[in-house]
């Protein structure tokens, strides 16, 4: 074997062992497609240098492509009926189905120069410049827009007359592009360009999309005679040298029909791999899209999540088998620790208060915690420096790979609150206390749209005024609206509604009949209070008791 038949051998070897390693990152049965069309042109090539170094007479080689379209057909057989060949969209990993879940590969539109792009160009270059030099024939790959993508075994009279030419080279570019049409999947077709030498055509498709041609040309047939005057008037006619054309024509091959016929056996089966490997290609390519498009996606919702969890001002860590592997940032402030690892103590018990605290919480927590469930607790944790804490924990078990089981810890601290607690408490007090002092009835109320009015807060002197309690009050304004006399019910119904449809201020002095029947005068006073747009006021006002005054004018 020549040295460079050799180096053909190892670089096919050392593509089938870069796919071997590959196959652990990428889909496994791209992989195998790969592999196996590596393997196929590998078995076509020993067999042809096996060929070619054994010094077979014409008659041998024919018998032996014969014989190597025999073995091409068998590998197909084998490969049809392999796991692979047998593959349903089922079974196909999940990662190939993210964006073609309902689209089929052969929907896809391949553009009519786009075969470049999916083919591996250089490769099949060199591949087929080896089988040249083995073979002495050639080929040409093109596109739909006749755009030349591999070539080799091109004659003289190809590349240095008619393809320089501008007529001559139209004439290539239309045979290319429309004699040629005609054959389909699986079948070739030969015909005579326009510049009178034959070619013959398989077509390339991916799935079911013509995407480009395979072509072997050009030659002539051993039992035809070139028509040598044809050709002298065609160099006349476009301007070549006759005699150095006429040269070029004597080197075109001539070949029998049989050879031809088993030459272009070999070409359509290697279409129909290069179209199987395009597939396969394509498939690929939109598969390591998606990837790449579903991990942006990831990477930009895992930012997302960290920067809210860092930002949260809620304590957020993760335990597994009750030992903590990771808290947020709010987690260290609250306890004021200063680094992740501080925090990442096996003992939880150090948080607590005491042992009491601890078991007391541990057993409301975790005595009926289940996935999908959360409980909740309240308790007084210890801060690094000592200090105490209120606190509101809530734990949720999730569903991990982790055998020890993952649970989720919220605390949320309270000490803002508590404290806010404390001082409304302190104010509510204050407030009662000056009301107990004031001689009249402190009140807000609100007026719906639909008419209804109820106390939104009464305090003062309803017990000695109203001879009713201020919470009957809250509960039921229908009360107070009782106690007015019967001959003024109108008129303070009149000037309620006008106060709040006008917004001004409600000034009324009316009778009321208390429950132990005395008959006393009042005199309310309210304003309203902003509310926002839509919504209904709430007033502020004062009740006091007027009877006095009243007597003493009558």
């Amino acid at each position: 074997m020549t040295p460079s038949n050799k180096k053909y051998f190892s670089t096919l070897k050392m593509m089938i062992f870069c796919l071997d390693r590959g196959a652990h990152f990428i889909n496994h049965h791209i992989i195998f497609i790969y592999r196996e069309q590596l393997g196929f042109l590998l078995l076509l090539a020993k067999d042809l240098v096996a060929m070619q170094d054994q010094g077979k007479t014409k008659e041998q080689l024919i018998e032996e492509l014969n014989k190597l379209r025999r073995k091409i057909d068998q590998l197909e057989v084998r490969l049809a009926t392999s796991p692979i060949g047998q593959l349903t969209k089922s079974e196909t990993p999940q990662i190939v189905s993210l964006e073609f879940a309902n689209t089929a590969i052969d929907d896809y539109e391949v553009a009519a120069d786009e075969l470049g792009k999916i083919i591996y160009s250089s490769q099949i270059q060199s591949l087929m410049d080896d089988f040249y030099k083995l073979t002495n024939i050639g080929v040409t790959i093109l596109d739909l827009n006749g755009n030349v993508l591999v070539a080799t075994g091109w004659q003289d009279i190809c590349t240095k007359v008619h393809r320089v030419h501008p007529e001559t080279l139209k004439n290539c570019v239309e045979s290319d592009l429309q004699l040629s049409r005609g054959s389909g999947k699986g079948e070739y077709r030969i015909y005579k360009c326009k510049n009178n030498m034959y070619d013959m055509v398989t077509p390339i498709l991916i799935g079911d999309k013509h995407v480009g041609n395979l072509y072997l040309g050009q030659f002539f047939f051993d039992d035809e005679i070139p028509d040598v005057e044809m050709f002298s008037a065609q160099a006349e006619k476009w301007g070549f040298d006759r005699q150095e054309y006429l040269d070029a024509l004597s080197n075109v091959p001539r070949w029998s029909r049989k050879t031809v016929e088993t030459a272009m056996d070999f070409y359509l089966k290697l279409a129909l791999q290069i179209g199987s490997l395009s597939h396969s290609n394509l498939d690929l390519h939109r598969t390591l899209a998606q990837l790449n498009k579903v991990q942006k996606t990831l990477q930009e919702k895992e930012q997302m999540l960290e920067t809210i969890v860092s930002s949260s001002r809620v304590g957020l860590g993760m335990s597994e088998g009750g030992v903590m592997k990771w808290v947020n940032e709010a987690w260290m402030t609250m306890f004021g620790f200063e680094s992740q690892t501080e925090c990442l103590s096996p003992n939880a018990r150090t948080l607590y208060t005491s042992q009491e605290e601890y078991e007391s919480v541990v057993k409301q927590l975790y005595s009926d915690l289940k996935i999908g469930t959360a409980t909740e607790a309240d308790s007084r944790l210890l801060r690094k420096d000592g200090s105490v804490f209120d606190a509101h924990i809530i734990m949720q078990l999730v569903d991990t790979p982790s055998p020890d089981g993952t649970a989720i810890a919220t605390i949320i601290d309270l000490s803002d609150q508590k404290r806010a607690a404390i001082e409304l408490d302190h104010a509510i007090e204050r407030y009662d206390r000056i009301t107990r002092t004031v001689p009249a009835i402190v009140y807000e109320y609100v007026m719906y749209p639909d008419g209804s009015n109820q106390f939104l807060w009464i305090a003062g002197r309803c017990a000695e005024i109203f001879e009713l309690e201020p919470e009957n009050l809250l509960i039921d304004m229908r009360l107070f609206w009782n106690l007015i006399h019967p001959e003024d019910l109108t008129r303070i119904h009149e000037e309620d509604v006008r106060a709040n449809r006008e917004g001004i201020h409600f000034d009324c002095e009316v009778r009321i009949v208390t429950p132990s029947g005395k008959t006393k005068w009042i005199k309310i006073l309210s304003r309203p209070s902003p509310a926002p747009e839509g919504e209904p006021a709430v007033w502020s006002g004062i009740i006091t008791d007027i009877t006095e005054r009243k007597r003493a004018e009558e």
